[in-house]
C-alpha cells in the first residue's frame, strides 16, 4: 500500500515537471535534446496531443471526421520529421524531436481550448469576443509555427529561418492532405 501511495504522490510530480518542459520548449527555452529518448514518454505525448486534437477539432466537425483528422495530423508529423531526419543524417533523433512536438502540441492545444470556446468555434452564433477569439488563435497557431522551428532547428542543426521554413511546410502539407483526404462535411 506505501508503494502505491508513493507512486501517487510521484505520478502528479512527474507530470508536473513534464509539461513544464513541454512550457519551455513552447517559450524557446528548451530544445527537443533536453527531453529524455523514452518509448513511454512519446506515446504519452502522441496520446495526449491526438486525444486533445480530437477534442478541439470536434466542437466544430463531426467525432468521427475529427478522429481521423487527429490521427492523420499525428502520422503525417511522425512521417514528415522521420523524412526530414534521415535526410539530414540523425534518425536516431526522431523520438526526442517527435516527442518535443507532440508535448509543445498538448501545451498549446490547452491554451487553445478556451480560446475556441472564446471564439465560439462551432456554437453557430457569433459570440462577443468572435473577432477576438478568432484573432488570438491565429496568433496562437503562428506561435505553434514558431515552436515547430524552434524544434526543427535544434533536432536538424539548421538555421532558424530553414527550420522556420519547413515547419511552414509541415503546416501546408498537414492542411492540403487533411484537406484532400478528410474533406469538411458539406451541410446545405
Amino acid at each position: 500500500m506505501d508503494l502505491f501511495r508513493a507512486s501517487l504522490i510521484i505520478a502528479p510530480s512527474a507530470v508536473k515537471t513534464l509539461l513544464l518542459a513541454f512550457f519551455d520548449i513552447c517559450r524557446l527555452r528548451r530544445a527537443p535534446q533536453d527531453i529524455p529518448a523514452s518509448p513511454q514518454l512519446l506515446a504519452l505525448s502522441l496520446t495526449a496531443y491526438a486525444l486533445l486534437s480530437c477534442l478541439l477539432q470536434g466542437l466544430s466537425e463531426p467525432i468521427d471526421l475529427a478522429i481521423s483528422s487527429a490521427l492523420l495530423e499525428i502520422a503525417v508529423l511522425m512521417l514528415f520529421v522521420q523524412c526530414l531526419l534521415l535526410l539530414k543524417g540523425r534518425p536516431a533523433r526522431w523520438m526526442q524531436t517527435v516527442t518535443a512536438l507532440a508535448g509543445a502540441g498538448v501545451i498549446l492545444s490547452l491554451i487553445a481550448l478556451p480560446l475556441y470556446l472564446f471564439a465560439g468555434v462551432g456554437s453557430g452564433a457569433a459570440p462577443v469576443g468572435l473577432n477576438l477569439g478568432l484573432t488570438l488563435l491565429l496568433m496562437l497557431a503562428g506561435w505553434g509555427v514558431v515552436v515547430m522551428g524552434h524544434i526543427l532547428r535544434h533536432a536538424l542543426e539548421t538555421h532558424p529561418a530553414l527550420a522556420f521554413m519547413l515547419a511552414l511546410v509541415y503546416l501546408f502539407l498537414h492542411v492540403y492532405l487533411t484537406l484532400t483526404l478528410l474533406p469538411p462535411a458539406r451541410t446545405y
